[in-house]
């Protein structure tokens, strides 16, 4: 039974033929990549995830100490280090979204040293990488090691991590928009840009949207706590839309969102979450969640490598992320949207390439039991919500057109330079993870109401 549920849950992807865990070998040697599915050590995870004894097992039989794990599960592994062997290199982030950029060189790295055998030298080593299906993040991670150190393009990794990882027939390995734009990001850091990226401050100064329907939330996120969480920084009221002209539908309109203040965010990756809710169910507090989309940018690759302080960034409906991972949406939301912004060069932090030998710390792991909550479509409980039926800006007043102009950011230049290499394991956590996201259908409070 057991070993039905586990198969069940894992169709998708190819599981290992003479393990039969989910697991698969994305390359076998220059470099040894393994990616997996969620080490569980305990019900009701064992039920379906793989077992961490038989993973331990498989793992010592084959590559006896010669392999490592690299984990990116924001929400927690679940497990403690020692558990896995001790072998085990946090570098967290959200499911379902890319990671922050500045983590790339970190990882790649310190992967590149655990192969390489470490500033002694050595044999051949495995790099073990796993998220919580083993499919998008250690996707995203395990490709932009095949382009950084050894001459993938962007298009041959996500083809061999699919061939490698998926049934024919169920889609792509990397199948996340987002995070197959960061693959291309990875593709111009090794190559356009000589694996140099540099962090700033980003100012968002307006969206314009085509097409916005009636009823949408609509909010600006980034990272914080170095990728583990991503916070709302702003989410637009009617007061900040200005109705340009009708839009293509009955309910649609044309519309440009300004931010009342000045509104920055403090790394050149940002969010734009789009959520669009039916009218509140009489007066008990549900409304129903009919669709959810979102789109991650960075501005470093947006302004070609940094060379431009300014920007638009354009995006249709259809390419944007849908739920849980899916490009499933709900409901049209949008037809279309542009992003103005401009960078601010004050302060900014060049992220280096590692040199060989170096090392740097690992990262806080995820706290939590290793569960993920998710939004989605549903019925939603939005009474006592924090923000009010002004976030929903689907609808508003008519105002007169205008233009929205990015202002040029500081001249001077304030460079840090953060420098990354092998990851060293270091238990514990700085503060707990929490996911900010709600549940499919789930009870969310909200002061929300009828947009």
């Amino acid at each position: 039974m057991t070993t039905l549920l586990r198969t069940l849950i894992a169709s998708p992807r190819l599981p290992h033929a003479a393990s039969n865990l989910d697991l698969c070998y994305v390359s076998t040697s220059s470099p040894c990549i393994i990616a997996m599915s969620m080490p569980a050590v305990s019900y009701p995870h064992m039920l379906y995830r793989n077992p961490s004894s038989a993973v331990l097992r498989f793992l010592n039989g084959a590559h006896g100490t010669d392999w490592a794990i690299f984990e990116f599960r924001a929400e927690g592994t679940g497990y403690t280090d020692a558990e896995l062997g001790g072998r085990v290199y946090h570098a967290p982030f959200p499911d379902h979204h890319p990671p922050p950029f500045a983590l790339v060189p970190r990882v790649v790295g310190s992967m590149r040293e655990w192969l390489a055998g470490g500033a002694d030298g050595g044999g051949e080593r495995t790099v073990v990488v796993h998220c919580k299906a083993g499919k998008g993040r250690s996707g995203t991670m395990s490709c932009a090691l095949l382009i950084a150190e050894y001459g993938y393009t962007a298009e041959r990794a996500m083809a061999r991590y699919t061939e490698a990882r998926m049934r024919k027939g169920f889609g792509e390995g990397v199948s996340i928009p987002s995070q197959r734009r960061w693959v291309g990001y990875v593709e111009a850091w090794t190559g356009k840009y000589g694996k140099r990226y540099v962090e700033r401050r980003v100012r968002v100064h307006a969206l314009h949207i085509w097409g916005l329907r009636q009823g949408v939330r609509v909010a600006v996120q980034g990272f914080v706590e170095q990728g583990r969480e991503i916070k709302t920084f702003h989410t637009f009221g009617k007061h900040e839309r200005r109705e340009i002209t009708g839009g293509t539908a009955p309910d649609a309109a044309d519309v440009i969102l300004e931010p009342e203040n000045s509104l920055w965010l403090p790394s050149s990756d940002v969010n734009i979450d789009f959520e669009k809710r039916s009218s509140k169910i009489g007066a008990i507090g549900l409304a129903v969640v009919t669709s959810i989309a979102h789109v991650w940018w960075n501005a470093y690759f947006e302004g070609e490598g940094g060379e431009k302080e300014s920007g638009v960034f354009e995006i249709a409906w259809k390419d944007m992320d849908g739920i849980k991972g899916t490009l499933r949406k709900g409901t049209q939301a949008l037809d279309r949207l542009q992003v103005v912004w401009s960078v601010e060069r004050e302060g900014e932090i060049v992220v280096e390439e590692p040199e060989r030998g170096e090392a740097v710390e690992s990262l806080h792991r995820g706290e939590g039991d290793g569960s993920v909550h998710s939004k989605g479509l549903g019925v939603k409980w939005v009474q006592g919500e924090e923000g009010n039926e002004d976030d929903l800006v689907g609808e508003g007043e008519t105002a007169k057109p205008d233009t929205a102009k990015a202002d040029t950011a500081a001249a001077a230049v304030e460079t840090k330079v953060i420098t990354s290499g092998t990851l060293i394991v270091e238990e514990g956590g700085e503060e707990p993870y929490t996911v900010k996201e709600s549940k499919i259908g789930a009870v969310k409070r909200s002061s929300v109401v009828d947009g």
